[in-house]
């Protein structure tokens, strides 16, 4: 946590000298007020040591700079500023606020944190799931799990899922849990998930699947936990901006359809033909840049920290969102969109034929090579392979180049099922049964092919909601 925190301590005295070089009033104020809210927030967290006298001496210099320009602000008018309803940390765990993102700690310090506090005890596990952060389309769920026989080994959760009161899987995306890396090998261990959804969802979730650890082959114990929170909180905080904005590049046409904020991200929702044989994507070097034309303003810019797909032809993905950091608590006359280029993909399947007994591969595609086949235990088999892709030089080209089906086919026809599978760089590690299998096993996937076209584009957009 040191490390973090002095990490925190110097942005928010890079914010404060920046915003004294190189902006205008408006956005040195903007800054300050910044710098001043992490400083709140960074004191709750228990700061010790020499790092209080820092923190005061930025507090100090905060205070200083804050009577200075605001005043002459408020006679500006700037209003995210002055609607700004701060929001109690008090019954965040300590946890929970070191996970947060900039933006995740703004819709906190908005009173959207919610805490659920609903366990469940299964075998020698608790679930506990803490609480949510959440608005219309996504939400944030911290989950704590408690080892009770003092075991430190590593716990994971398998076959999870969501569902809605109707019984419906409702996310239309999750994220899989991040572990805090500090406590993997703890008694006690907490995760998030990410969720998203295409309506808010109406205040209840199931929350069910196994536990178990990691290191061992002891029966899974099945939980199940209703998450219930307030969806009132946030049901107004949505803002659409409408875009319509239609491109062909050499005929491959797309549409950015609308722009959607909300207080823990910036959407943008993207058309494309659903009958392309070559789904898009994704935009090369997109971004999206607020008040570009505004004078004596330093240009703020965004990058896409997430992408988002549906099916089209032949089970290529193409892309349907674009995810931002939110800009929702921010005043914006105008937004631009820019990119270099477009990225298209195809899909093609692919078979891999192995008699994992005799441990020889009798057939693969060309970039396809057996690394390693091994027992890990009596009741597990790891499978290597090695991927090298067909243009190792354009890195932009490579991520996600193949993918495996979760089932693979013995001489029989049988399906079976993986344990577990991983993607490190370049090389898949498949896990299954250890089992007296009908040999060849067959493994099935998609490769997937990618192509990029470089074509400049920019568009204004006024920032007029719907």
């Amino acid at each position: 946590m040191e490390h973090l925190e002095n990490f925190r301590l110097h942005e928010i005295k890079q914010e404060i000298e920046a915003a004294s070089e190189q902006v205008a009033e408006e956005r040195l104020h903007q800054a300050v007020a910044k710098g001043l809210d992490r400083a709140k927030k960074t004191s709750i967290k228990r700061r010790i040591g020499f790092q209080v006298g820092i923190m005061a001496g930025l507090l100090a210099l905060t205070v200083f700079l804050l009577n200075y320009w605001g005043q002459d602000m408020k006679e500006q008018g700037n209003s995210s500023y002055e609607s700004v309803v701060q929001g109690s940390l008090g019954d965040i765990p300590e946890y929970v606020l070191s996970q947060m993102t900039s933006d995740m700690e703004a819709a906190a310090e908005h009173g959207l944190y919610q805490p659920v506090n609903r366990s469940e005890q299964t075998g020698p596990y608790q679930v506990t799931v803490d609480g949510i952060l959440a608005d219309q389309q996504q939400i944030y769920l911290f989950i704590t799990l408690a080892n009770q026989s003092g075991k430190s080994t590593p716990m994971e959760l398998s076959n999870y899922q969501f569902y809605d009161p109707k019984g419906d899987r409702s996310p239309r995306r999750i994220t899989s849990p991040a572990f805090m890396s500090n406590d993997k090998y703890k008694t006690v261990q907490h995760l998030t998930y990410t969720l998203s959804f295409d309506e808010s969802p109406a205040g209840l979730l199931v929350f069910s699947g196994n536990i178990q650890s990691s290191s061992s082959y002891e029966a899974e114990s099945a939980f199940e936990i209703s998450i219930e929170w307030n969806p009132d909180i946030y049901k107004n905080l949505q803002r659409t901006i409408a875009l319509h904005q239609t491109e062909v590049i050499e005929g491959h046409s797309f549409t950015l359809n609308s722009l959607v904020l909300t207080p823990l991200a910036t959407t943008l929702a993207v058309d494309t033909d659903p009958e392309a044989g070559t789904g898009i994507e994704g935009f090369i070097n997109s971004k999206l840049i607020l008040d570009r034309k505004q004078e004596g303003r330093f240009v703020h810019a965004i990058y896409p920290r997430n992408y988002e797909y549906r099916y089209a032809a032949d089970d290529n993905l193409s892309l349907s969102r674009l995810i931002f950091n939110s800009i929702y608590y921010r005043d914006i006359n105008e937004i631009t969109f820019q990119a270099s280029g477009i990225t298209l993909s195809s899909r093609h399947a692919f078979e891999i034929t192995i008699d994992t007994a005799k441990e020889q591969l009798i057939a693969a595609p060309s970039n396809f090579t057996l690394l390693s086949l091994k027992e890990n235990n009596a009741q597990e088999v790891e499978l290597q392979l090695r991927y090298s892709p067909p243009q190792p030089d354009n890195p932009d080209l490579e991520p996600l180049s193949f993918d495996f089906n979760r089932y693979f086919l013995d001489q029989e026809g049988n399906r079976h099922r993986f344990l577990s599978g991983d993607y490190l760089k370049r090389v898949a590690i498949l896990k299954f049964d250890a089992l007296s299998y009908p040999q060849p096993l067959t493994f099935t996937g998609n490769q997937i092919d990618r192509e990029q076209i470089q074509h400049a584009m920019q568009w204004d957009f006024p920032f007029i909601e719907q």
